[in-house]
């Protein structure tokens, strides 16, 4: 896997339009045999810090996806791989809190609860002073995850 290609494929997903939980699974979603008509549909949801609540960071949700094909864990029963799942997302998780100082949107963009940021024609926020900008955001999740992807376990 060329993880550089996937990260420009999510920043390509992201000018598109496409939210960031969005651009970060569909980044990966065919080196799992997800189509992208699925993969968009079952991320969608998680933009905008899950439903525009500006809670955890739609990259970060991407992310865990994109874990949970790694290591899925869809046997209830099976505690193991549940454990596995959880601390392979925990760890892309902590990667990116190190690097941007937090997974909640709400704080990456620098807005106060319930306050909705200015957008862009394309309805991506605008960079505000002290924000981190989104298309930055997803091009590192992409590669965090891209790497944990790459380790052998």
């Amino acid at each position: 896997m060329n993880i550089e290609e996937r990260v420009a494929h999510a920043k390509e997903y992201f000018a598109k339009g496409y939210n960031c939980s969005q651009a970060v699974l569909l980044a990966y979603a065919d080196y799992y045999g997800i189509d992208k008509d699925t993969a968009a549909m079952l991320s969608a949801p998680l933009g905008g810090g899950v439903g525009r609540m500006r809670e955890v960071c739609g990259a970060v949700t991407g992310m865990a996806l994109v874990v949970g094909l790694k290591y899925p864990a869809a046997d209830p029963t099976n505690k193991p791989a549940r454990m596995e799942n959880y601390a392979a997302v925990r760890e892309v998780a902590k990667s990116f809190e190190d690097k941007f100082g937090s997974i909640v949107c709400r704080e990456l963009l620098a807005l106060k609860k319930g306050e909705e940021p200015q957008n862009s024609a394309s309805g991506h926020p605008i960079e505000r002073k002290g924000a981190h900008s989104c298309a930055v955001i997803v091009e590192n999740a992409a590669r965090i995850v891209g790497e944990k992807l790459s380790k052998k376990d």
